[in-house]
């Protein structure tokens, strides 16, 4: 599990205009046994039946069990008089895999949203959708779902959605619409990341040595996610590292920014029986700004590990923060290296809006494995952006929430707790 580091929390302005959620069904209205319908080729491919919650029985849920590919549970949505689908940002709904006799592997399935029997959503690689026996809701953006015009006027109009298998054995709750009112999203920052996805297999990149035949760094794939690209550093002498080239954009400088950070991954190296126990450094055009000693240990083996250095750590003079276009080399060095480096970024300055001092709580906002999580407390609204302002994910009424979907990688969390809104940059 990667290690999730919690960079800050700044409070932001109230949301305004909410629009309110819409609960399509929460089956608590309807009756044990009682059966709903399906989008399914055939009546006889399966059946959604009312049934006890799994894990809470005065809860009701829908069980839906398939014998036949794209057999999917299909409701009928008839929205509050005025409102249309446009006027909702999401849809979601949670879902439970318990154990099944009949599929090894329940939970790793496609999944699927139709509206008015027309697919929006197909995903595919039958990747994990939840973990077993663990409630967990799936929230589709209706962005992602390409709605037509329409779509989005429709008032009226049927959602079918879930897993397709032909052994299919799950629970369905909580399906609804959520309102996210005039979100504003977080303002577009000069961030900088490399995660190198745009490079060839292969491919040699730039390192800080002694001599050209002390390492090489070469693209390859991600030792986790064979789909993801990360460099591969092998040396056999020490001091040998990383090197990229940086230019921010326009009109910044390193004054600008706060933290450094990459993320890394130590394997199994038959030639170092500690290859995560080495000394750590970081240069910028070719000057050394930070070395730890004692050779501590760098992450753990085989877990991607985000390695976070603040730049006022790094001691940097007045002419190096005025640069906007410098070098930086950075690893662990070592004779006998061979680790994996990913997501280098540099993080700019982040400014209160400045409300009331007394508004600035800290609330721990942070992900660990797939879960997003509130320190214990429930939140009115969970908004989650991209570093450009992109909305991911909108949630309400959670304590705990489902980022299974989200890539590695720095993320802005805005959630208001309490009637006050806070936002906090988190990093899976």
């Amino acid at each position: 599990m990667k290690k999730m580091l919690l960079l800050f929390s700044l409070c932001f302005l109230l949301l305004s205009n909410a629009k309110a959620d819409f609960v399509i069904d929460n089956f608590d209205s309807k009756t044990i046994g009682q059966t709903l319908p399906l989008k399914a080729w055939y009546t006889t491919d399966g059946t959604g039946t009312v049934a006890a919650d799994p894990a809470n029985a005065s809860n009701k849920v829908v069980n839906v069990v398939t014998t036949n590919w794209d057999a999917i549970l299909k409701l009928t949505v008839t929205l509050p008089a005025g409102k249309k689908l446009s006027d909702y940002d999401s849809f979601s709904f949670d879902i439970y895999f318990s154990t099944n006799a009949n599929d090894a592997n329940p939970n790793y399935k496609n999944m699927f949203v139709f509206i008015d029997d027309v697919k929006k959503h197909e995903s595919t690689g039958y990747a994990k959708q939840a973990e077993m026996t663990t409630w967990t809701t799936k929230t589709f953006l209706l962005s992602s779902l390409a709605l037509t015009d329409a779509e989005k006027a429709k008032n009226t109009f049927t959602i079918a959605f879930g897993v397709s298998t032909d052994k299919g054995n799950y629970y369905v709750d909580n399906v609804k619409l959520t309102g996210g009112g005039d979100v504003t999203p977080p303002p577009t920052t000069g961030n900088v990341t490399i995660d190198f996805n745009d490079k060839t297999a292969g491919q040699t990149e730039a390192m800080k040595a002694w001599y050209p035949a002390d390492g090489t760094a070469t693209i390859a794939a991600d030792p986790t996610n064979a789909g993801n690209k990360a460099v591969n550093i092998v040396t056999t002498n020490w001091d040998a590292f990383l090197k990229v080239n940086i230019t921010l954009p326009s009109g910044k400088t390193l004054a600008n920014y706060e933290t450094f950070s990459y993320d890394i991954y130590i394997g199994t190296n038959a030639n170092d029986a500690n290859p995560n126990y080495k000394n750590s450094f970081v240069f910028l055009d070719d000057v050394k700004k930070l070395e730890t000693t004692g050779y501590a240990k760098q992450a753990e083996m085989s877990t991607w590990t985000t390695k976070t250095f603040t730049l006022a750590s790094l001691a940097l003079t007045s002419t190096e923060l005025a640069k906007s276009t410098f070098a930086l080399a950075f690893g662990l060095s070592t004779d006998k290296g061979n680790y994996f480096i990913d997501n280098v970024k540099l993080i700019e300055k982040t400014t209160t809006t400045g409300l009331d001092q007394t508004n600035q709580q800290n609330h721990s906002i942070f992900i660990a494995g797939n879960s997003l999580y509130l320190d214990n407390k429930q939140a009115e609204k969970i908004l989650v952006f991209d570093l450009k302002g992109t909305l991911l994910i909108s949630e309400t009424n959670k304590s705990v929430v489902d980022v299974t979907s989200l890539p590695r990688g720095i993320y802005i969390a805005k959630v208001q707790i309490s009637g006050n809104t806070f936002t906090n940059k988190i990093v899976k």
